[in-house]
């Protein structure tokens, strides 16, 4: 057993179910379906320039994203798979990347573990295969730090070259945070040797700033000639200073949230990084004082700002994996560390029942709903596997072996709890409806409308703009399932005939010309 914790063998089971349905889970909402229907339009429209959403300038992300999963929808057609292989490609490059620093830096054995708890991290397994741009900017930001590291080593300009490039296709895939975090990071490891003037050489190295003016001022001239400011207002002044001035969307929370968000997105691992931290420790090697800092740099600057998101810590995680997996020999028995993580496994293994408990005592219609569709999924045999899937861990604590490895193997089962029954349960009632709601209206060739809800993956899937307005004749109009009755009463008068629904989703055409 232990051997094959240690081995690459676990490794390549657990990156498979990491990935595990990227190629037919349904789009979520917001996120994928937004990034998606932007590709959808760059390729209808034929302009790879500037980014559109329904119609409208898209200021969120640079391009870069874009531009691979149109790359990956004209090799393979519209769909998950196409959509989503960029972000799966860019999470396998991100666990070569850790696997390849950490044997370098210390030896194959650590470099499984560090790998293993960057895959099997709770949050991390959730947006690893999502056709966003997050698994991209990950590969750009951790390239930066370790090639900054390995520079303050032994300074070479080659590697000092690599840094400049992986900064600006960090700058093309989500903007000045590429730069932000690697100079006030760097800037702080550096001080806190008192190499100041190497640090001073380094950010002003001239060639290596013309590299990166060559990466990202071409699409930004186009940008300009095509659509002149618009992107340059929304992007760089909205989504950058206003994000971190204000709090966008509702994403709020206090200053502390970010400590009190990091053991839970790594779990189950939350434990394994509190029971090993020690200021002797953090401070006693060269890594291990970059990974601090780079850490702490991340959770200061996040904190510090009104817009609150867990997948902004995950920034400064993956030098703490490393970090992590070098110190595995102090946890010791490991005794709490395991009990938090099978806490949290048998909280994960509650969710059928907290479903069923909302679906029926939930005032929101919308709400009650989805929860409905998603333990009715649950509790058609997925609950059972569930209890397997706990009985497997609890096996682990009768095992003679180390208390790294036992949490290892949670990880394992956590994460196939969650892409084998958990996710697909959960996607089946948020998005199976939306889906076959815009499946359904592409057949019918009918415009589609959306009443009163925004969901862009409609729009990938009925390969149209699909906008919220007022309903004319012989629309197809998709309707949620919170605002069916408002919609029914308001447009009574259009004879709005219910053409197809399922779970939150429902489909009408007006003064129906559809025969029954």
């Amino acid at each position: 057993m232990q051997q094959f914790i240690d081995s690459r063998y676990m490794l390549y089971l657990v990156f498979l179910l990491a990935i595990w349905g990227f190629w037919s889970l349904p789009l979520y909402d917001i996120d994928e379906g937004a990034f998606t229907e932007a590709t959808r339009e760059m390729i209808e429209t034929g302009n790879y320039i500037s980014i559109y959403l329904n119609g409208e300038p898209r200021n969120d992300k640079p391009i870069l994203i874009y531009w691979l999963q149109a790359a990956s929808v004209h090799a393979f057609g519209l769909n998950e798979f196409s959509l989503r292989l960029p972000s799966v490609v860019m999470f396998a490059f991100w666990i070569f990347i850790v696997f390849r620093f950490t044997l370098y830096e210390r030896d194959e054995q650590t470099a499984h573990v560090a790998t293993l708890l960057l895959v099997l991290s709770f949050y991390i397994s959730l947006i690893a295969k999502a056709a966003i741009a997050d698994a991209l900017l990950h590969v750009f930001l951790v390239l930066t730090l370790f090639d900054i590291y390995r520079y303050s080593q032994s300074e070479d300009q080659a590697r000092l070259k690599k840094i400049f490039i992986w900064m600006g296709l960090g700058f093309l895939t989500k903007g000045p945070v590429a730069i932000v975090l690697p100079a006030i990071i760097s800037l702080i490891f550096y001080g806190t040797y008192s190499r100041w003037k190497d640090w001073l050489k380094a950010i002003t190295y001239v060639k290596g700033w013309m590299i990166f003016i060559l990466i990202v001022l071409p699409w930004h001239i186009a940008l300009y000639l095509d659509s002149g400011w618009q992107f340059f207002q929304g992007f760089y002044l909205e989504h950058n200073v206003g994000r971190y001035a204000g709090a966008m969307e509702g994403h709020g929370g206090g200053w502390y949230y970010y400590l009190l968000a990091a053991p839970l997105i790594i779990m189950p691992f939350g434990g394994w990084l509190i029971s090993v931290i020690s200021p002797s420790r953090i401070w006693q090697s060269s890594f291990s004082r970059f990974a601090w800092i780079w850490f702490l740099t991340t959770l200061i600057i996040f904190s510090m700002g009104n817009t609150k998101l867990p997948h902004y810590l995950l920034y400064g995680m993956t030098g703490l994996f490393v970090w992590m997996a070098m110190e595995r020999d102090r946890l010791n028995k490991g005794r709490w560390e395991i009990f938090a993580a099978i806490a949290f496994l048998l909280g994960l293994g509650s969710l059928p029942w907290v479903f069923e408990y909302i679906s029926g005592n939930s005032s929101r219609v919308f709400e009650a709903t989805a929860a409905r569709e998603i333990s009715q999924s649950l509790f058609g045999g997925g609950n059972f596997i569930i209890a397997i899937f706990i009985a497997i861990a609890l096996i682990s604590l009768a095992l003679k072996i180390r208390a790294s490895s036992k949490l290892i193997w949670i990880g394992f089962v956590q994460l196939a709890m969650i892409s084998v029954v958990l996710l697909p349960s959960v996607f089946v009632g948020l998005q199976d409806g939306p889906k076959e709601a815009g499946i359904k209206a592409k057949q019918l060739g009918k415009d589609l409308i959306s009443y009163g809800v925004y969901q862009p993956s409609l729009s990938v899937y009925a390969e149209q703009i699909v906008e919220r307005k007022e309903p004319k004749k012989s629309e197809l109009v998709y309707v949620r399932v919170d605002k069916k009755n408002e919609f029914e009463k308001k447009f009574e008068s259009m004879n709005p005939r219910l053409v197809y629904y399922k779970g939150i989703a429902n489909l009408y055409e007006v003064n129906s010309e559809l025969k029954p």
